[in-house]
């Protein structure tokens, strides 16, 4: 807590959230609950709305600030992905046991957590995702409408369109994930029209599974969530945020374009974070 040498002068209109910025926990009339301390900010960290980025980050932030934070933040969400098990030797793709983050920070002059946050940052920073921080239990196949009753999970790619062919790619989430990164390898245009430049990106039901799933038994769409815009460029890694009580998508190719392909997660072309 820092000292204040008096007088201290608080503007009027902040009287109350200064004296509600002061107030510990207080118990929850339930008796079961702590109430949380009145959400205060510093005013820089409020910004001057000129720039707004995240909401949760605040505004009035730059380009590389943001990054930064988002930097952070994303190395935030991996360690809530590092299991709470024993010991472990760690996979080569997926979250690690805390018990051994513990052990390899021995020696490092750091508490584990922060030891964790340095290697993922940097990481993060120097790399891109660790290994440690993604998710890779999911099931993802596509279907074709020219056969209706015939499963693709083998075929070892993942074909994505429109444009009149019904072939849709579809893909389950983990659990407790927000992102998900695709690898598109290859871009065709097989009809002549222009290069696809856009994944649309749905939300549908997940009472299917990869080794069964065809064109008759596909899964019930329910919203649509967005967009992936896509360059010329592959192959390249793309991302999307998809909300948390979603629990499966799937992926189309805009109309009147041609097919995109990706790779399955058995061939590392997906990962949750």
């Amino acid at each position: 807590m820092a000292k204040i040498t008096p007088p201290q002068n608080v503007p009027s209109e902040l009287e109350q959230p200064y004296y509600a910025a002061l107030m510990m926990p207080s118990a929850h009339p339930g008796g079961e609950q702590v109430k949380r301390r009145y959400p205060w900010r510093l005013p820089h960290m409020q910004g001057n709305g000129l720039y707004t980025r995240d909401p949760k980050m605040g505004a009035g932030v730059t380009d590389d600030m943001w990054a930064q934070r988002s930097i952070f933040k994303q190395a935030c969400n991996c360690f809530n992905l590092q299991t709470k098990t024993a010991y472990a030797e760690p996979p080569p793709t997926g979250p690690r046991s805390r018990a051994w983050w513990y052990e390899e920070s021995l020696g490092s002059d750091m508490y584990y957590y922060n030891y964790f946050m340095q290697q993922t940052i940097n990481y993060l920073i120097a790399t891109g995702t660790p290994p440690w921080c993604m998710l890779d239990g999911i099931g993802d196949s596509f279907t074709f409408s020219g056969a209706p009753d015939m499963n693709f999970n083998d075929i070892g790619f993942l074909a994505i369109s429109w444009a009149g062919q019904g072939i849709e790619t579809y893909i389950k989430k983990p659990a407790a994930v927000l992102s998900i990164h695709i690898k598109v390898v290859a871009t065709e245009d097989p009809d002549g029209f222009d290069a696809p430049n856009n994944l649309w990106v749905r939300a549908v039901e997940d009472n299917w599974t990869e080794e069964t799933l065809t064109y008759n038994n596909r899964p019930a769409y329910t919203n649509d969530l967005g967009v992936i815009k896509l360059t010329a460029a592959f192959p390249k890694w793309y991302s999307f945020t998809v909300p948390a009580q979603t629990k499966a998508i799937s992926l189309l190719v805009n109309p009147g374009a041609g097919r995109v392909t990706i790779l399955p997660h058995e061939e590392g072309g997906i990962y949750w974070t």
